[in-house]
């Protein structure tokens, strides 16, 4: 999150492009004093600049003005624009607007980090009536990550699960076999990348490959607990692919009941939260009560 997101007596400017009819008058309610919704309508009178911004970006390169125009009629582009713009700090969306679509714009309008190579997304779990969170990447975009992107995914996720609940973290690189149990490319994978964090940041607590049960030490005999030499219960899990985590996060949220409002996009100048298309705007509000943390 930037500063702003970050600095307790600074409100935290929020556009939600696919709720802004349910936004409330009283935008600034006492249970929400560091939270400040910012309506499109209200910032038309910016179209001018916003347009002379977007027409710069790579992707709109030759299209005429009325192009540009009518791109930013779309709430989702005109509030990815303000944000481009330094007139809000997060972009919820994902209700009305598609995943791809979503990414997409935050690619092509909040552009990506200079040192960033790709996007990918952290989600966060929390148990029902318990403060246990659980985070899972990467369970929306990268279908079939490489070695270096599941370094990279797993150094995000530590850092978004220490700033977001405040616990320390301890990273699980999972898979279908545990510590050898299984021969496989896809295991050997799994492995390389754990070698390549461990070597990169030897400071932060992880342990593959493991499956998930394992890593949870369901299913494991006592000898191969101590063989493992785990202190405690992995609370980042690291799946090979988007197969897994997706089926993961779903199951965990449906079957146990777990909370989840959907995902944050790592890689993008600006913060943008992907909202699973069931939510409401009560889901949004507990989510940006769980983001001023």
């Amino acid at each position: 999150m930037k500063e702003t997101a970050n600095n307790s007596h600074l409100p935290l400017r929020v556009v939600v492009p696919d709720f802004e009819e349910l936004i409330p008058n009283d935008t600034l309610s006492e249970s929400h004093q560091n939270i400040e919704f910012r309506i499109s309508s209200d910032y038309q009178w910016k179209m001018p600049e916003y347009i002379e911004s977007i027409s710069r970006k790579n992707f709109t390169k030759n299209w005429p003005i009325e192009s540009l125009e009518t791109y930013l009629e779309e709430p989702l582009n005109f509030c990815a624009a303000m944000i481009d713009g330094g007139d809000a700090d997060l972009m919820i969306s994902g209700y009305n607007n598609s995943l791809d679509k979503v990414t997409q714009t935050g690619i092509r309008i909040i552009g990506m980090k200079s040192k960033s190579k790709w996007v990918y997304s952290s989600s966060l779990l929390k148990a029902p009536e318990s403060d246990t969170y659980f985070t899972f990447a990467d369970c929306t975009l990268i279908p079939e990550p490489s070695v270096d992107q599941l370094v990279r995914i797993a150094f995000q996720s530590v850092l978004f699960h220490k700033k977001i609940t405040g616990i320390d973290p301890f990273l699980a690189f999972i898979s279908f076999s545990t510590k050898g149990s299984f021969k496989h490319y896809r295991v050997d994978r799994t492995v390389e990348a754990l070698k390549k964090f461990k070597i990169k940041y030897p400071d932060i607590r992880a342990e593959g490959e493991l499956m998930f049960d394992d890593a949870l030490f369901l299913g494991l005999p006592e000898e191969f607990k101590s063989e493992l030499k785990i202190p405690m219960t992995p609370n980042v899990f690291i799946f090979p692919n988007m197969d897994g985590g997706n089926v993961a996060l779903k199951i965990t949220r449906t079957l146990a009941g777990f909370d989840h409002v959907g995902s944050l996009i790592h890689g993008l100048n600006y913060p943008v939260w992907i909202l699973d298309n069931y939510t409401s705007f009560s889901d949004v509000i507990r989510l940006i009560k769980l983001l001023k943390y």
